[in-house]
């Protein structure tokens, strides 16, 4: 696939270039594993064309800070390729840490405290743009956004943010009552894809793709990507339920294409 560089995209960008500089990013964007493909391809002396067709497959990077942009023109990256990790570039932000959950007030009954706990812990080694953790049906915590809609022709959209956060993370916690609950975890990663069709290569428009797996049972804007069988949380006077979901992407074959995504859970009763 040919890709051009239209006026209009070009100028996008570069405001994009200017508000990433002001912004500044952190020299742990060119640690990352999407950076570090393109260097690589690049120090290696492979054409622009390829490198362009590579990231173009990745599709998204981090917001690169001007120094950071620096560093990779003086590895010999092109300002094609760079202009286009620019304009998919994906700001970061980060998780809210839920809150521990709050003792029962002391009592001088000697009775046993008959609170419980339930702790959400998500596993994931990719990126994602949305989770959320549903409980008896009811979101009871979320992060980030389901990105959806379409531009006026001509018209970059902003790209959306990137989860900032450990790869194994807790989600959701809180003191509840003893007895048996349903606990679900959903996520969603965005990416934002293009359409130029003109002779110049202008862009007809700019629209959202997210794709992953929800736990309300509501459709995502564009698909609904493997089951998710959630978990079912039993505990007693005391205890605390503990369930880790573990987020999996699959490429369906060693040269790429749209991962495939799954969840499962692990439960464990903590006493």
């Amino acid at each position: 696939m040919k890709h051009t560089l239209s006026k209009t995209t070009l100028a996008g960008a570069l405001v994009f270039l200017a508000s990433t500089i002001a912004f500044g990013s952190t020299t742990r964007a060119l640690d990352d594993p999407a950076i570090q493909q393109i260097a690589t391809m690049a120090e290696a002396g492979m054409s622009e064309q390829v490198i362009l067709a590579k990231a173009a497959q990745i599709g998204a990077f981090p917001v690169l800070s001007g120094d950071d942009l620096t560093r990779l023109k003086e590895l010999g990256i092109s300002d094609a390729v760079l202009v286009f990790m620019i304009e998919h570039a994906q700001e970061e932000i980060h998780i809210p840490t839920p809150a521990p959950p709050t003792p029962a007030p002391a009592t001088d009954t000697g009775a046993e405290d008959p609170e419980g706990g339930i702790r959400v812990i998500v596993d994931r080694d990719f990126r994602i743009t949305y989770y959320e953790v549903v409980i008896d049906d009811e979101i009871v915590q979320h992060a980030g956004k389901l990105w959806e809609g379409k531009s006026d022709p001509g018209v970059m959209l902003r790209r959306p943010r990137i989860l900032k956060g450990d790869a194994v993370n807790t989600a959701y916690e809180a003191a509840v009552e003893p007895g048996s609950y349903e606990i679900s975890v959903g996520f969603a990663f965005s990416t934002v894809e293009g359409d130029p069709r003109d002779e110049w290569g202008e862009y007809e428009g700019e629209w959202y793709v997210t794709r992953g797996i929800r736990a309300t049972g509501e459709p995502l804007p564009n698909q609904q990507d493997g089951d998710n069988p959630g978990a079912v949380c039993t505990m007693a006077k005391g205890q605390i339920c503990e369930v880790r979901a573990r987020l999996g992407s699959k490429r369906p074959t060693p040269l790429g294409g749209l991962p495939d995504y799954s969840i499962t859970y692990e439960v464990t009763i903590l006493n």
